[in-house]
């Protein structure tokens, strides 16, 4: 028996992250990444439960969830090498919430996404489509 805790964060490449203006498409994320700590605790489940169980907030209710969101994402995102519009880096992320209000509302709600998403997808061993 080995006394140690698993690897408890995942890397996620950011290229996908998209950012528009007008007709243009920007991916200003491109060769980044994030580090997500994959275990967290109850309390942090509820707030993304009701972050994305909601309808999309009216300003009162961004303003209000903002430092929620904040918070949030400075516990479980554990580092990052994303840099801002001038090429500098971002400051470091992980137990500072402050790291976050620099970030657009674009990219916010790309950490949350990305966050959200399953770690792993499910096999299907029987060779059909789990569609139904």
């Amino acid at each position: 028996m080995v006394k140690s805790w698993p690897k408890l964060n995942r890397r996620v490449d950011t290229d996908d992250f998209e950012m528009l203006d007008g007709e243009q498409v920007y991916h200003p994320h491109e060769g980044e990444w994030v580090e997500f700590r994959r275990k967290i605790a109850p309390a942090d489940i509820k707030v993304m439960a009701d972050f994305s169980t909601s309808d999309a907030p009216g300003l009162r209710e961004a303003v209000q969830n903002f430092d929620l969101i904040c918070k949030l994402l400075a516990r479980v995102v554990v580092d990052w090498n994303w840099t801002g519009p001038d090429g500098e880096a971002y400051a470091k992320p992980h137990n500072d919430p402050k790291a976050f209000e620099e970030l657009s509302d674009d990219e916010l709600g790309y950490l949350m996404r990305k966050f959200q998403e399953p770690l792993t997808v499910p096999k299907n061993t029987s060779g059909e489509s789990s569609a139904s």
